[in-house]
């Protein structure tokens, strides 16, 4: 029963509330995806929702789509809205007819744009690619050919540059995203590549890409566009109805996409800025037809067509040479043939051959006003027959009325006018024809005049019911137009090609207080200051000189004083001819923008200010630490070889192991905070994974002599024998994780492992196993972070800053790699990391072991010493103790130049932190001093406690042969004094410092 009075209930609802029942439609947006379906949804969602929101009745919802899917749906209508980008818009448009109804505003760099382009560029290091005719017949990299900003526009800029792309060009696809097209180019694959404008700069902000690695072809000059650009702008996205629309929802939705502000949830989800009114496409079109990138066009010129066919186009020019000839020759013979045949065929009727082929309606009456003759398309308009018309008064057939329905008096009508005074009248009004249509026709009435007197009238009709659907479709075009600059808050200004302003939309005009439509022109002048219009005209200027958008940002003064920046973009009306007609300048009030950006700069540079603070702090701290800590390590390292007892030996074992600990945690510290500011630089050299295995390996053992750990490596056979890269950091990558895993393992075995990637082949894979404590599952995925390890009671019995693993990280990173972790808890461990293999560059060779080797020379050395504080002094004293070398040593700078005037050393060591006169100072005063003197330079080796590349570089360019981080132990000291003994002894030019290990 209950479910009867229910089904009653709700019939009832239904019969009488119908509309509250069902009023919500769905409406379908289909957008172009280049990602998955579910990445679009998260982009575009929102906006469905912002949408959906402000219709009443209707509800949004978001499609994604291929091109070829995207093409099926609306070809279907399947959809009701369609957001593409503008090459597929332009196909679409010329198969379904679809109207752009906003344009989408994108962000770069911080700023709106309603426009991009492309970017065509090579590594920095090809002199022999300038100008953009120089990448003919080379190698280029692009993402397909169908791309707009990825390959279109480029093909454009170097179609004008005398490059045909297509055909002059090697050309090599990699597939979406652009950032694939930079790795190929990188690696030198490819000579150049084409990406759109906007990828680069977000690989640099990803810290994917440094910019001194490649340079910027056919660089566009400083302009108001934010980012790297090396071809024309094309608009920006367009968001476009299906034809078959209501009006009314075309404007619902236009005015809600342009209400969407900057800091509204679409725009946030979107990653956009907004939508401006609909941007002119007309560019894109033309581009897309010259590179033969529309099927649905065909645009060629003679030259096209004279370089494919010269043969069949001359042969066609002789066939028709020689035709012409037997023609003429054929009428010349006939011309008897032919006036007779014109006399016959007049004969037979030529009135009615000429009514027939006419387009037009035509009928003739007599002085009666009785029809005398009539054609088919008459008969066809009016839907009679001929013995219907013929002898019947025209008036009482064919009842031509005026346009609103009401019929002529009697004898009033053009035609019995005509009749009686013999003048052509034309006029325009409704036909009702035989079945009671009214159609819309233009006739024309003229008397028949053999004589003096009318002897009746020639009546010519014309449908014209397309040409007044097009004059009504287009005044409400042009008023949903209007309608559409009216609500916009973006200020519209049209202007002729001089500059004089025609009309401005309503906004415009309340602001500045002008009229909306200027009859004659109004003059800039009257309204800006001298400085904003000579920028408009500017801007005018550029634009027909570009034929394509120009933007700008300027201050406007409003007539109540209050300044605002405005974001100016000015773009030509074009003609389909491309022919500039007019001028359009769009304003968007940027103001709340440009006070955001000025403050963001302020924190930005008290940002970098507290960073660049902390960076030095840092760096002396570490200074002072490690000076002092040079006296402690080496005079550990002397102590331990004299006479010790075994209870003093171990004390001092403890504090030299103390003393290595402490200078571990600074140079982590140190490597964490110049990975962070940025300031950490790569080295670029060739070495032998091989060998870092090898040595490394070597160098651990030492640390599990006294253990029951079995420390071994597993080298593959088919790694490369040389690569390019920096060893000391894969070194100290691999020298942190071998002491983890021998920190954390108390037996079994430690296993270093170098293969090729089996996934990629072009990558080499490091592994380190152990079989250790293992990490727990919870762990896992902070290890990697800095100042994070497994557990508290890991720290406590351990040790550790946990910025070790941190730094693995993120120097993994920047060598192109990655790093992971595979453990179980109580098992054990696996630390895995791959780096890119580079190929060797073919200007350098890999340096042979006999090189490295240092002769063993007897040569003795004159060596001065300048360092300021005296437990250093002692300290290189006892190490020079028993090697025969003659040391001098100085306090300060100025005592170094004062004795090297006066005495030949064959090495000096230079400390860089001295008083009276610093180390760079008395370097680069001994340098003078030797170019002056003509004398040969001794070598010189910069002593300093900071340990950075920027400071062995800031050595070198002072004139330092090479530069030495403190500590240095006594076993490094004396392979470096080995080193320059052997250069001495042999006369051979001092070239760098063969170290085991990266000294800074």
């Amino acid at each position: 029963m209950a479910g009867r009075l229910f089904f009653f209930l709700w019939l009832l609802a239904s019969l009488f509330f119908p509309h509250t029942l069902w009023a919500v439609e769905e409406v379908r947006i289909g957008v172009l995806s280049f990602r998955t379906p579910a990445e679009t949804l998260a982009f575009w969602s929102a906006t469905a929702e912002w949408l959906t929101a402000r219709i009443p009745g209707k509800h949004f919802q978001i499609i994604p789509f291929f091109f070829s899917d995207l093409d099926r749906a609306a070809a279907r209508g399947e959809v009701d809205f369609i957001l593409t980008n503008p090459e597929h818009f332009i196909l679409l448009r010329s198969r379904i007819h679809i109207t752009p109804m906003v344009t989408l505003m994108s962000v770069a760099e911080g700023h709106p744009v309603t426009q991009f382009g492309g970017v065509i560029f090579v590594r920095s290091d090809r002199y022999d690619l300038q100008q953009l005719s120089d990448l003919k017949g080379k190698k280029v990299a692009a993402v397909d050919e169908r791309s707009l900003g990825g390959y279109l526009m480029q093909a454009w800029s170097l179609r004008k540059a005398g490059v045909d792309a297509g055909r002059e060009l090697a050309m090599r696809y990699t597939g979406m995203p652009h950032a694939k097209v930079v790795p190929e180019v990188l690696s030198r694959r490819v000579d150049a590549g084409f990406v759109r404008t906007g990828i680069l700069e977000n690989l640099l902000q990803e810290n994917r890409l440094d910019l001194q690695e490649i340079r910027i072809l056919n660089m566009q000059g400083p302009s108001t566009f934010p980012l790297l650009l090396s071809t024309d702008l094309y608009p920006e996205w367009p968001f476009a109805a299906m034809p078959d629309l209501p009006d009314t929802l075309v404007k619902e939705v236009t005015l809600a996409l342009l209400e969407i502000t900057p800091d509204s949830l679409p725009a946030k989800d979107g990653h956009y800025y907004g939508f401006s009114p609909p941007a002119n496409y007309q560019s894109v079109e033309a581009v897309m037809t010259r590179l033969r990138a529309n099927p649905d066009r065909i645009d060629f010129d003679w030259q096209d067509i004279f370089d494919k066919y010269t043969f069949i186009i001359l042969m066609v020019l002789v066939a028709l040479l020689v035709t012409a000839l037997l023609v003429a020759l054929r009428l010349h013979r006939g011309k008897k043939l032919l006036l007779r045949a014109l006399a016959e065929t007049k004969r037979l009727g030529v009135r009615n051959i000429l009514l027939e082929s006419l387009g037009e309606g035509v009928l003739g009456g007599d002085t009666e006003g009785r029809c005398i003759f009539v054609n088919s398309a008459a008969l066809s308009l009016t839907g009679y027959r001929q013995e219907e018309v013929i002898g019947n008064p025209v008036n009482l057939l064919f009842h031509c009325r005026r346009w609103d329905g009401s019929a002529y008096e009697e004898g009033d009508s053009p035609i019995d006018r005509t009749i009686r005074d013999g003048k052509q009248r034309e006029n325009e009004g409704l036909l009702i024809t035989r079945d009671q249509r009214q159609v819309p026709v233009h006739w024309l009435v003229t008397a028949i005049q053999p004589e003096m007197t009318p002897s009746g009238v020639v009546i010519a009709l014309q449908d014209i019911s397309l040409r007044k659907a097009m004059e009504k479709s287009l005044r409400e075009s042009e008023r949903r137009l209007k309608d559409i600059l009216n609500h916009t808050p973006l200020l519209v200004m049209l202007k002729d090609l001089q500059g004089h302003v025609l009309q401005v939309n309503r906004q415009y005009g309340r602001i500045f207080a002008v009229s909306e439509v200027a009859e004659s022109g109004w003059n800039l002048r009257d309204h800006h200051s001298p400085k904003v219009v000579q920028r408009l005209l500017e801007m005018d200027q550029q634009a027909l000189t570009r034929l394509a958008p120009v933007q700008a940002e300027e201050e406007l003064l409003h007539p109540d004083g209050e300044r605002h920046t405005y974001l100016l973009i000015t773009f030509p009306l074009l003609t389909d001819d491309e022919v500039p007609y007019a001028l359009c300048t769009v304003a968007m009030d940027i103001s709340k923008r440009v006070r955001a950006v000025a403050e963001l700069a302020v924190a930005k540079k008290q940002a970098e200010a507290a960073n660049q603070a902390k960076g030095d702090f840092l760096a002396a701290m570490s200074h002072e630490i490690r000076t002092p800590m040079n006296v402690v390590l080496g005079m550990s390292d002397l102590l331990l070889e004299s006479a010790l007892e075994e209870e003093q030996r171990e004390m001092v074992r403890m504090m030299h192991r103390s003393g290595k600990a402490l200078l571990g945690v600074i140079n982590d510290v140190l490597d964490f905070s110049r990975i962070e500011s940025g300031r950490f630089v790569l080295s670029e050299v060739i070495y032998s994974p091989r060998q870092v295995v090898e040595e490394t390996t070597a160098l651990m053992r030492m640390a599990v002599e006294n253990s029951q750990i079995v420390l071994q490596e597993e080298i593959a056979k088919n790694i490369p024998e040389q690569m390019y890269g920096d060893d000391g950091r894969v070194r100290q990558i691999l020298i942190n994780l071998l002491g983890n895993a021998i920190k954390f393992t108390h037996e079994g075995g430690v296993t270093v492992e170098v293969l090729r990637d089996p996934v990629q082949e072009n990558q080499l894979m490091f592994r380190v196993r152990d079989s250790g404590i293992g990490i727990a599952p919870e762990h896992m995925e902070h290890i990697f972070k800095r100042f994070t390890q497994a557990d508290s009671g890991i720290t406590r019995r351990y040790g550790g800053t946990g910025l070790g693993l941190a730094i693995c990280r993120r120097l993994v990173e920047m060598m192109g790699g990655q790093i992971s972790v595979e453990s179980r808890l109580g098992e054990g461990s696996t630390f895995s990391f791959s780096l890119p293999i580079q190929p060797l560059p073919v200007t350098q060779s890999p340096q042979s072991e006999q090189d490295r080797q240092l002769d063993q020379g007897n040569r003795i050395l004159d060596i001065l010493l300048a360092e300021d504080r005296l437990d250093n002094q002692t300290l290189f004293r006892i190490y020079l103790k028993s090697t025969g070398h003659r040391l001098t040593i100085v306090a300060d700078g100025q005592q170094a130049v004062e004795k090297v005037r006066t005495q030949r050393f064959d090495l000096i060591l230079m400390d860089i932190q001295m008083p009276v006169m610093d180390g760079y100072a008395a370097t680069q005063a001994i340098r003078l001093w030797e170019k002056q003197q003509g004398v040969t330079p001794a070598i010189i080796i910069a002593l300093s406690a900071h340990a950075s590349l920027a400071k062995r570089a800031e050595s070198l360019s002072a004139g330092c042969n090479d530069h030495l981080t403190k500590p240095i132990d006594k076993q490094t000291f004396l392979r470096v004094v080995q080193q320059i003994a052997d250069s001495v002894q042999h006369n051979r030019p001092f070239t760098t410092l063969q170290l085991y290990s990266s000294q800074v």
